[in-house]
């Protein structure tokens, strides 16, 4: 699942908070770049099915069950990115349509595995093929809401490339960073330490990890919002402020309660053999506050437009989750990645931060797209 997740994240090289963008931006030509973006995700799907398909025996390591599991999640691929497109260009539209296809699949696939383990049939393979047929029916679904919607019968436009390139080549720059300072703890792990101990881990970064989808709620409705807002003027400010606030807060207010809950709920939940992951969850406690309010804080810059600071703040991150996994793992094991998690997060948060402060009214040159439609960003704040 955490190669699963990487994979998706740099395949589809930033094309998702593309389409946001720019069918938020320029609601007049939402269907031809929902169509522009179909055919690029495509070709990325295809290449990186057929790559992830060819490495997973070096994934695998011998393991002919793991080897099934990673060319499943590989090959399927292709239709999430294809999904991708009609998906993210309803976030434009429609915060509503857009959140019910975000949780088809996740109680699906809950049911699958659920009605699965009750007959004692729940293994890898199992699980695998759950959530390659409940995936796969998301992206269809994504397809029926987008043309309820009137996204889709459009045509994909060459001189909507550049900009949706442009745009996504930022955006994957921070994504990728993103998605490995969140889950290279786990990556290491799966290659260096006893599955026990990455089973510890594994349910300690979901039980902090809890926080993030709640927090970053906010972010998803705000991104598009501030795509359409006028750069630089006080609405935009207040609502930054509040934002910001807001996610840390809350992600603290959740976070806590887990934490403090953790040796009754961990137990209770996956029993006694698991007690080593409580002190797990409370190493990660600080990892899973920054890690929501992280989250909040780089869709506010991409809704400003500005995802090349996301980018630089996530590969400074992603530099320190590096040398602090290098150097507490072998110290330290699981433990040593909840502290190196922590402070690299820390690291990621404040750079943030000082990105949003310093680009306050302020975005990066506009693409030609933003110029020929007058839209071109308020630099004069």
């Amino acid at each position: 699942m955490a190669w699963f997740g990487v994979v998706l994240i740099i395949g589809e090289l930033g094309q998702t908070a593309a389409t946001t963008y720019y069918v938020a931006r320029h609601p007049e030509n939402a269907k031809d770049y929902t169509a522009t973006a179909r055919v690029m995700m495509t070709i990325t799907g295809g290449f990186t099915a057929g790559v992830g398909f060819l490495v997973a025996p070096l994934l695998a390591q011998g393991d002919a069950d793991l080897l099934n599991a990673y060319r499943v999640v590989f090959v399927v691929c292709l239709p999430v990115f294809v999904g991708s497109s009609y998906s993210f260009a309803l976030q434009g539209v429609s915060i509503t349509k857009w959140n019910v296809m975000r949780i088809s699949q996740p109680i699906a696939y809950l049911g699958l595995v659920v009605a699965a383990q009750v007959t004692g049939n729940l293994n890898l393979v199992v699980a695998t093929g759950a959530l390659a047929l409940t995936v796969m029916a998301q992206s269809a679904l994504s397809y029926g809401l987008a043309r309820h919607s009137g996204l889709t019968g459009g045509r994909a436009r060459r001189q909507h490339v550049r900009p949706l390139a442009r745009y996504g080549f930022s955006q994957v720059l921070s994504t990728a960073p993103q998605s490995f300072n969140g889950r290279l703890d786990q990556l290491v792990l799966s290659q260096t330490a006893r599955s026990s101990d990455l089973g510890h881990y594994a349910v300690a970064v979901t039980l902090s990890g809890l926080a993030v989808p709640v927090v970053s709620a906010l972010g998803y409705v705000l991104f598009p919002r501030l795509a359409g807002m006028r750069r630089g003027g006080s609405a935009e400010r207040r609502l930054v402020r509040s934002a910001v606030l807001t996610s840390f807060i809350v992600a603290l207010v959740v976070v806590t309660a887990l934490t403090a809950t953790a040796f009754v709920t961990v137990p209770l939940l996956f029993g006694s053999e698991y007690q080593p992951s409580v002190l797990l969850v409370w190493l990660l406690a600080p990892a899973g506050v920054l890690l929501a309010s992280t989250s909040v804080l780089s869709d506010l810059l991409r809704g400003r437009g500005q995802p090349g600071i996301v980018a630089r703040a996530q590969g400074v991150g992603l530099i320190f989750t590096v040398i602090l996994l290098a150097a507490l793992i072998p110290m330290w094991g699981a433990k040593g990645a909840a502290v190196a998690s922590g402070l690299a997060c820390a690291v990621t948060w404040a750079f943030l931060m000082l990105g949003l402060r310093a680009g306050r009214g302020r975005v990066e040159a506009p693409d030609t797209e933003e110029v020929v439609h007058g839209l071109a960003p308020d630099r004069t704040a």
